[in-house]
């Protein structure tokens, strides 16, 4: 009241007798006039919603009213000429909506209002209450109704369920306890309280539907487009009627986003200024064809969990429905590690409230028999009760906060040697400190993408092989030891010495140059000497003597430090091993405390000095050809080895070996265990590969040199500077944290692609700016360790230079799809990833495109566990000052500590440098925002162009077969051959998104990766888990293997995939028979599909599962089905023997069915053929 003082505000003690003797003397004896009228303001509500941020919606009398009228009518109206009287429970927080129902049904509507002196205490104080007062009426949220028995209210008549989803373990808990009506009600706060009610008597069965409609409101299904959607389609409910509010309270902005003008107001409406808005609800529902309308989540419940899209609500409903659950909530959280590769990665968090004690092993269990992997949560929480807000809403702050800890009370630790490595391991990836046997990977934050890494290091580490799908299959360590590591330890080893070739001891002897090394002699007559590589190694401080003697033990096992190089003439060169050289004369380690360059304002540069002349001493003939150096006095107790070696006998990938082993000694290894595959040999490997070298990869390389011959001459009119190191312009680019995650981890997923070209697309449109071309070739440096075909070579652990060069041609469209298609199809097409260039055309300069780009890939950093990683830093100048450079323009990058970075240099001028640098970043970056925008195919809704996508048949059997449509049909091109032959099953006969959008000229960039997702859309409507059965003939057999494809990855089972005559690698095909300018004869997207590419990442492993693939293959050449331009395309296919499907997967997972009378079109005018093929169909889905 002081607070009153300071306004000029009357006050009235209304308990004060004269005011109540002047009250009483003052009786009105007539209602007062409000002067209200329905367009004024009854009330303002704040609601969050799901966005957490308050906002105040502001209500009309007339929606209040007219809200009033509906409910009433629909509740309480019955056929006796007399209506009954209700008692409503004023159960809700007056701050909450529902509290406007229970006013309007009650005070409002002539009825009673029960309002208990106390509701926080369910007690039987307040049954009492309820039962004094005839409690016939009550509304309640799904969560505050798990605190109510029902059996103890005797006059109860109605349950309405309002303001959450009504799930069906709640619906069956209240049948047990009431068998009166139950009303699901649905309403938005923003639409005044309630709009659809679903009415359930007594026998009626769970049905998920939001109901019919109150008369006050008006509802459409709509995509993003604000276009009406059919059956089926996904797309979010907007509301319309009298029921609208006005907005939000002094959010003008937030008002104009969430309501919006009508597209679908009527003349007559127009006239009076009825419905002229739609509200926006964030609700994702769907019509089925019974006319119900399905509510399946919030928009803004959708997660991105690894580049897929996942409903929390679908997982909340299968947790809930497992036996003995109540109630459940499901929350996508972030990691909070220390390991840069996971920290800000997602994953999932179950809650349940559950009567008795659960089994979790049995639960998860029960959701990955529901749920594909990716949608079971890592890690279940049982909770005593659900948290709610003071709305009887649930309340997500409230929810435990977990962290991926070790429960001391279940850890198990590690009882042999090797499962103390595979704990280590485990730790490692994760940033957990401490991991037990019995630890659940995936329940500890593991995921698809931490699993490849795990894959990687048992095997580098162990010498075992383990595959991704073991790793999902037995999830700890005790079950992948039993299962998987115990029974191939031992065969791996035995395998390992008895084939791979080796050379052990001491080596001697002349080793042949490969290409690169060649090349390097070619070029470099000037600082021959100094032409290195330098790199740091970041470790704990170090006891430097005990690092001595690792180093000794290093250079001792690695044979490439014993290289030397001996002259024959001005360009000649030879390689030998050096066995006349003591390891202790080799050693030297360097030693800098880098405090004693703190003082100088110059320290910077005083450190890039000393480590230039550590390693301006190199010698290729006599020696030394490396230097090693520590550094210490960092800050954190850390320290850093710097390495420096000519690059004659190192690359890269050298790099992390020689990391990783001098880490496993300096860790107490006492050795490194046998040798690998030498240099000499690989060496010799690659000579052998250039002697067989195929007419086919030949030709390819010598078409592709001769159509870039004037590329480097239009290149030189740029070029302003000469090609000393003195005189080129360098500048560098740097993606933030946020940009790289998105670039390496979204875009390769959305774009269908992998990392390396987008890369080169963004690349590519760079040099069209400069040079004005829209065919431009850059010089790709690979890693060089392929496979060249000597199984019993292995090179993995071999340090030395292994890197290989090839050109490629980048072709640039104005579209960005269609590019990233282009440079994708010419990656595809690079025989052996470029290998063999080097054999058969030799690096020369007048060969080689001028423009050279090398992107070196992710390198690891710190973790809460792993100490020892890459880093970047001043390491000196690797080369002399003035060593010549070819290259007009020379790009190099890679990722480290969570940042993408490129350096530039360039014989351009300074400012063409710095636009060339600008433009490739710009494009980047616009690669980055379409992946998150409908910019982006992956996110393009097409369902409005598709008004009937499916045809369903034979609805009454369980085994469904999914049958996609040919190239210019549809559903109906299989009713007349296999589906009258079929009816045991239920088939989806799906029609064709692309001929439909291809007549509307609407298909431009359209590839198979982008249909599948859009026909999986339905596929997951229809059957929402595997195993899963696809046919399809020609086009829709790719479609079908694709779409098994994206599936697999996903984490769901198939079980068969039946193909009809369908043409795979078009592209490869063209090429061979000359074609490969006439896409219109097979279509640009068969020509863009080349799945292969993505194996590593994203390919269909189907050597590794049980999938059974059959291909009806087509042996027979009817000139009279194709024109002209076709038919030697056609033949090419018929006279392959798996229609190149066996480019994509190994050919002894095909199971072949030949059709040797038959063409591509003719068997289905082939009464016999047809059930030939449709009895092989039902003897396997059998």
């Amino acid at each position: 009241m002081t607070r009153l003082d300071r306004h000029d505000i009357m006050k009235i003690a209304v308990d004060c007798p004269l005011v109540n003797q002047l009250v009483n003397n003052n009786r009105m004896t007539f209602n007062p006039d409000p002067n209200t009228t329905k367009d004024n303001l009854a009330y303002v509500i704040y609601t969050s919603g799901t966005t957490g941020q308050p906002k105040g919606v502001m209500v009309q009398h007339g929606s209040v009213a007219s809200f009033r009228n509906d409910v009433k009518l629909e509740f309480f109206e019955n056929n006796d000429s007399e209506p009954l009287s209700e008692a409503i429970l004023f159960l809700a927080n007056y701050c909450f909506d529902v509290s406007i129902e229970q006013i309007a049904l009650s005070i409002l509507s002539s009825n009673t209002l029960i309002v208990p002196e106390n509701i926080s205490t369910i007690d039987e104080k307040f049954y009492l209450c309820l039962n004094e007062n005839r409690l016939t009426y009550l509304s309640i949220t799904p969560s505050h109704l798990q605190h109510i028995n029902l059996k103890q209210l005797k006059y109860l008549r109605t349950l309405s369920v309002a303001g959450e989803e009504l799930p069906e373990r709640v619906f069956e808990r209240i049948r047990r306890e009431y068998h009166g009506k139950i009303i699901n009600a649905y309403g938005i706060t923003e639409c005044t309280v309630y709009n659809m009610v679903y009415v359930y008597m007594n026998g009626m069965k769970y049905k998920n539907s939001i109901g019919s409609l109150l008369s006050n409101t008006k509802r459409f299904v709509l995509n993003n487009n604000l276009q009406i959607l059919p059956i089926y389609a996904i797309g979010e409910l907007y509301l319309t009627g009298n029921c609208l509010s006005r907005g939000y309270l002094n959010r003008p902005k937030l008002t104009a986003e969430r309501f919006l003008p009508s597209p679908f107001q009527t003349d007559e409406e127009k006239k009076t200024g009825k419905n002229a808005r739609i509200y926006k609800t964030g609700d994702l529902v769907r019509w089925l064809p019974d006319g119900e309308l399905e509510y399946l989540g919030r928009n803004d419940l959708q997660v991105k969990i690894r580049g897929l899209r996942i409903e929390l609500g679908e997982i909340e409903s299968v947790l809930a429905s497992y036996q003995g659950v109540n109630r459940s909530v499901v929350l996508a959280k972030e990691h909070k590690t220390r390991n840069m590769d996971m920290a800000g990665t997602k994953y999932l968090v179950g809650y349940y409230n559950s009567d008795n004690v659960t089994d979790e092993s049995d639960l998860i269990q029960y959701m990955q028999s529901k749920l594909p992997d990716r949608m079971v949560p890592n890690r279940l929480i049982r909770i005593e009760k659900i948290p709610l807000t003071i709305n009887g809403k649930l309340d997500t702050k409230a929810l435990p906060e977990l962290d991926f800890f070790v429960d001391e009370n279940n850890y198990c630790a590690p009882r042999n040697e090797l499962e103390v490595t595979l704990c280590a391991i485990w730790s490692d990836i994760l940033g957990i400190e401490k991991v037990g046997i019995k630890d659940d990977f995936f329940r500890m934050g593991g995921d698809s993408v931490s699993s490849v890494q795990l894959v990687g290091r048992i095997e580098k580490d162990l010498n075992l092989d383990v595959s991704i799908r073991d790793v999902f299959s037995f999830r700890t360590i005790d079950s992948l030891c039993l299962n998987v590591c115990l029974k191939n330890f031992i065969p791996k080893v035995i395998k390992v010495c008895d084939t791979q070739r080796s050379e052990q001891g001491v080596l001697t002897g002349e080793v042949p140059l490969v290409p690169i090394q060649e090349w390097f002699f070619a070029k470099c007559t000037v600082g021959i000497n100094h032409w290195n590589q330098a790199f740091l190694i970041e470790t704990p401080n170090l006891d430097q003597s005990k690092l001595n003697d690792c180093l000794m033990t290093l250079i001792d096992y690695h044979d490439a430090f014993k290289l030397r190089f001996k002259r024959l003439d001005d360009t000649k060169y030879c390689q030998y091993y050096d066995d006349s050289i003591h390891i202790r004369g080799l050693l030297r380690l360097n030693r800098l405390d880098v405090r004693s360059l703190e003082q100088n304002e110059n320290s910077n540069k005083l450190l890039h000095d000393t480590l230039t002349k550590w390693q301006s001493q190199f010698d290729i003939e006599n020696g030394p050809l490396f230097a090693i150096g520590y550094l210490s006095g960092f800050a954190e107790d850390k320290g850093q080895i710097w390495f420096s070696m000519h690059h004659l006998i190192v690359d890269t990938v050298s790099w992390r070996i020689i990391c990783d082993d001098l880490r496993r000694l300096y860790d107490g290894s006492s050795n490194l265990g046998k040798k690998g595959s030498s240099y000499g040999e690989w060496s010799r490997c690659v000579q052998s590969y250039g002697t067989r070298k195929s007419t086919t990869e030949e030709l390819y390389w010598r078409n592709l040199v001769s159509n870039m011959c004037c590329f480097n001459d239009n290149l030189s009119k740029h070029t302003v500077v000469s090609a000393s190191r003195l005189t080129t312009n360098a500048t560098s680019i740097t993606l933030n944290t946020i940009q790289t995650c998105s670039l390496l981890r979204d875009c390769p997923q959305a774009y269908g692609t992998n990392i390396n070209v987008l890369l080169l697309t963004a690349f590519g449109y760079a040099l069209k700016e400069l040079t004005e071309n829209r065919i431009n070739y850059v010089t790709l440096e690979g890693h060089g360790r392929e496979d060249i075909g000597d199984d019993n070579v292995n090179i993995s652990r071999t340090v030395g230079w292994f890197t290989t060069m090839y050109p490629i041609l980048l072709e640039i469209d104005d579209d960005l799809m269609r590019s990233i298609m282009n440079i994708k199809a010419h990656l595809m097409q690079v025989p052996n990833k470029g290998i063999g260039y080097g054999t058969i055309i030799g690096y020369k300069d007048q060969d080689l495109p001028r423009v050279s780009f090398n992107y070196l890939g992710q390198f690891e950093t710190a973790s809460s566990t792993r100490r020892w990683y890459l880093t970047d830093g001043i390491v000196g100048n690797e080369h002399a000052e003035d060593d010549f450079d070819g290259d007009v323009i020379a790009v190099n990058g890679l990722c480290m500590k969570g940042q993408m970075r490129f350096n530039i240099t360039s014989r351009l001028n300074s400012d063409r440098t710095i636009q060339l640098a600008n433009s490739f970043k710009s494009k980047l970056e616009n690669i980055i925002d379409d992946c998150f925008t409908t910019k982006s195919l992956i996110e393009i809704d097409y369902s409005n162009d598709f008004e009937h996508p499916f045809v369903l048949l034979n609805t009454n059997v369980n085994t469904i077969l999914f049958v996609l449509p040919p190239g210019n049909g549809g559903a109906e091109s299989y009713f007349n051959n296999i589906v009258p032959y079929l009816s045991a099953y239920k088939l989806v006969l799906f029609n064709n998104y692309y001929h439909n959008l291809k007549e509307k000229k609407l298909e431009k960039g359209l590839s198979f990766e982008t249909l599948a997702r859009l026909y999986i859309k339905y596929i997951k409507l229809i059957q929402s888990n595997g195993p899963y059965n696809f046919l399809g003939w020609s086009f829709g057999g790719v479609l079908s293997f694709e779409i098994s494809r994206q599936l697999n990855n996903a984490g769901d089972r198939i079980a068969n995939i039946f193909m009809i005559d369908s043409y795979f690698n078009t592209h490869n095909a063209s090429f061979e028979i000359g074609t490969m300018h006439e896409i219109d004869t097979i279509g640009e997207i068969n020509h863009s599909y080349l799945p292969q590419i993505e194996n590593e990442a994203f390919g269909l492993n189907i050597t590794t599962m049980n999938i059974n693939i059959v291909l009806f293959k087509a042996k027979k050449m009817n000139k009279d089905e194709w024109l002209r331009d076709q038919l030697e395309l056609s033949q090419y296919y018929v006279n392959s023997t798996f229609n190149c499907l066996d480019t994509f997967m190994n050919h002894k997972c095909i199971r072949l069915i030949e059709m040797h009378n038959e063409s591509h079109l003719s068997w289905v005018s082939n009464k016999q053929q047809i059930v030939n093929m449709c009895n092989y169909l039902t003897s396997v889905l059998k």
